[in-house]
């Protein structure tokens, strides 16, 4: 191997390690400090809209969404596209009994205005779950790209050009409600913050 070859190699590996140590290092701080603080806005949104419309706090639907907020925010640290894949295969089948608890709670609600609010609040929830999983793993990259390009191309074989034309954020809340297992991992954020609540 010459001189040359030597370097190159070197700063190939240099570079390739400084680039695992963003990864984990930094950018995976970044990102977890933001899903936290986007969560904190929703479970915000989410009481000043309470206290405005004047819903009891011990309504059913505050109570399930806040839990599974709270849950989310505790589990973040273990939050993963990974974590959402062995809760899934591994974890309790709680998500049909969660969904049908929220939906439920949610129904019970006094009027359509409210009942619109907590399903945005939920669709909310479930693209900042799915944006941190795809952000932070390379594996959710790699499905977020899949996924995109499937509906880009379902659009240009379905559509004009002029109607192709929609925003990236658009097209990421398309591809976000694609992501497996969000469902299984926020139920199980809701029965391990009521867990946690119980024993407190």
């Amino acid at each position: 191997m010459s001189e040359h070859d030597a370097v190159i190699a070197i700063c190939s590996w240099l570079s390739l390690a400084g680039w695992i140590f963003f990864w984990f290092g930094p950018h995976k701080m970044c990102r977890r400090d933001l899903y936290r603080q986007e969560l904190f806005e929703a479970r915000d949104a989410l009481f000043d809209y309470c206290m405005e419309r004047e819903i009891p706090h011990s309504h059913p639907a505050y109570g399930v969404m806040r839990t599974t907020l709270n849950g989310l925010i505790h589990n973040a640290d273990r939050t993963s596209f990974w974590t959402a894949i062995l809760v899934a295969i591994c974890g309790p089948k709680g998500e049909s009994v969660y969904t049908e608890r929220l939906s439920k709670a949610i129904d019970d609600l006094p009027d359509d205005e409210a009942r619109e609010f907590f399903a945005a609040c939920q669709s909310r929830i479930h693209f900042v779950v799915a944006k941190y999983m795809i952000t932070t793993s390379v594996l959710g990259i790699a499905f977020a790209i899949v996924v995109t390009q499937w509906l880009v191309l379902r659009r240009i074989s379905s559509m004009s050009i002029h109607a192709l034309r929609v925003s990236v954020r658009a097209l990421f809340v398309e591809t976000a409600t694609h992501v497996p297992y969000v469902d299984e991992l926020e139920a199980d954020a809701y029965c391990s913050a009521e867990v946690y609540s119980q024993a407190a």
